[in-house]
C-alpha cells in the first residue's frame, strides 16, 4: 500500500469491514486546529473576565481609599479562578470555531471524501481535548489554587477577619480567639464533632494586647458548651514556669460546629494533588469531607467532561455545515448554560448529600458525553 493513500486499512475487531485510520499528518493537523481554537477562545474569555473583574475591584478600592495596584493584584488573583468555570466553554466554542472552520473550506468534505468518517478524523480532536483536560487539572489548577489561597487572604486582611480563626494541619488543629484584650492560640491533637464539639488534648497559649507572650493553659479536653470552650482539669503556666491547678476554665468564642465546618478551607483553595491528604484529615477529625469529594471528584473527571463539551461543540458545526458563526453562536450558549446549570444543581445535591459523590461529579460528563456521541451517531450512521 502507497505512503499516498488517505489512510492506513486495518481490519475491524470481529468483522470482516475494513477500518480507515486517519494518517498522522492529518491527525497533527486537527488536533493543532482544535487546541489553537480553544486556546484563541480561551484567550479571549480571559480577557474579557479580567475586564469584568477588574471593574468590580476597582470600585472597592474607591470606596476604601485604597491603591488600584491593589485592585490590580486582586483581580489577578482571582482570574485562574474565573477560568477553571470558564475551561468547559472553551472547549465548546473552540471545537464549534475549528470545526465551523474546516466545513466552511471545504476541509471536511475533501477528509470525508478519502474515506474517513466523522468518528475518524474526530479521534485526534477528542484526544486534545482528554489531555488538556488532564493539563488543566494536574498542572493549572495547583497554581490557580495557590492563587485563590492568596486572594482570600488578601481579602480577609481587607475586610478585617473576625475573632475566631481556624487552622487544620496534620500535626493538629489552631484556633484564634481574642478575650479582654488577649490573644489566645488553641491548640488541639484532635477534634471530634458528635455527640459534642470536643479538642483534646488542649494547650492555649495566651499573649497581651502587645503580643507579648504570657504563659500557657494546658488540660486534657475542651468541650464547645453555647459560645465557650469548656476546659476541665486545667493548669495555668505563666512566663515564670510555674504551675498551677485553674479547675474549670472557660474561652468564650464566636465558633460553632456549623462555623467550624465552614472554617476548612474552600476547596476552590486546594490544588488537585493537596486535596486526598486535606479530605482525610478532616474525616480524621470526625467532620464531613462531601464538599471536597466532590469537588476532587469533578476534577477527575474533567478530561471526561472536555470530550464531552468538544463532541456537542462539533454536532452543531456538522450539521448545520451552510450556516453561519453567527447563528451557531446561539446554539452553543444554550447548549453550554443548560450543561453549566446541570453541573452545578447536580453538584449542589452531591454536596447536600442527595446524590452519591461520584454520581455528582461523573453524571454530567457522561450524561453529556451519551447525548453529544447520540446526536453524532444520528447525523453519521442514522
Amino acid at each position: 500500500m502507497s505512503r499516498a493513500e488517505a489512510g492506513r486499512r486495518v481490519s475491524a475487531p470481529g468483522s470482516g469491514r475494513p477500518l480507515v485510520l486517519a494518517p498522522p499528518t492529518l491527525g497533527g493537523y486537527i488536533a493543532r486546529i482544535t487546541l489553537g481554537a480553544v486556546l484563541t477562545v480561551m484567550l479571549a474569555f480571559a480577557v474579557l473576565g479580567f475586564l469584568v473583574d477588574l471593574v468590580e475591584h476597582l470600585r472597592d478600592a474607591a470606596e476604601d481609599g485604597r491603591p488600584l495596584f491593589g485592585a490590580v493584584e486582586l483581580t489577578a488573583l482571582r482570574l485562574p479562578t474565573l477560568l477553571d468555570r470558564i475551561w468547559p466553554f472553551g472547549v465548546l466554542f473552540g471545537a464549534m470555531f475549528a470545526f465551523w472552520r474546516l466545513n466552511r473550506s471545504q476541509e471536511l468534505v475533501a477528509i470525508r471524501a478519502a474515506g474517513i468518517s466523522a468518528w475518524q478524523f474526530l479521534a485526534p480532536a477528542g484526544l486534545v481535548a482528554v489531555l488538556l483536560g488532564a493539563f488543566v487539572v494536574t498542572s493549572l489548577n495547583p497554581l490557580g489554587a495557590a492563587l485563590a489561597a492568596r486572594y482570600e487572604r488578601l481579602q480577609a486582611q481587607r475586610t478585617g477577619d473576625g475573632t475566631a480563626q481556624m487552622s487544620v494541619f496534620p500535626g493538629g488543629i489552631w484556633l484564634k480567639q481574642s478575650r479582654d484584650g488577649e490573644t489566645l492560640l488553641v491548640h488541639a491533637q484532635r477534634m471530634r464533632a458528635e455527640p459534642v464539639v470536643e479538642l483534646a488534648p488542649v494547650t492555649v497559649f495566651v499573649y497581651d494586647r502587645d503580643h507579648t507572650y504570657r504563659g500557657r493553659i494546658d488540660a486534657p479536653r475542651a468541650v464547645l458548651e453555647g459560645a465557650a470552650w469548656v476546659l476541665d482539669d486545667a493548669r495555668r503556666s505563666d512566663d515564670d514556669g510555674l504551675s498551677r491547678p485553674i479547675g474549670r476554665y472557660r474561652i468564650p468564642t464566636e465558633l460553632d460546629a456549623a462555623t467550624i465546618t465552614r472554617s476548612f478551607r474552600d476547596p476552590a483553595t486546594l490544588s488537585f494533588w493537596e486535596l486526598p491528604g486535606y479530605i482525610a484529615l478532616i474525616e480524621t477529625l470526625g467532620f464531613s469531607a462531601r464538599a471536597h469529594r466532590v469537588h476532587f471528584q469533578s476534577l477527575l473527571a474533567t478530561p471526561l467532561f472536555f470530550a464531552a463539551m468538544l463532541l456537542a461543540g462539533v454536532t452543531f458545526t456538522l450539521r448545520f455545515a451552510r450556516t453561519g458563526l453567527a447563528r451557531l453562536l446561539p446554539l452553543g450558549l444554550v447548549a453550554g448554560f443548560g450543561l453549566f446549570i446541570l453541573v452545578d444543581v447536580v453538584r449542589a445535591l452531591g454536596v447536600s448529600g442527595q446524590l452519591p459523590t461520584a454520581l455528582a461529579a461523573w453524571g454530567p460528563g457522561v450524561v453529556a458525553l451519551m447525548l453529544a456521541g447520540a446526536a453524532l451517531f444520528q447525523l453519521e450512521d442514522g
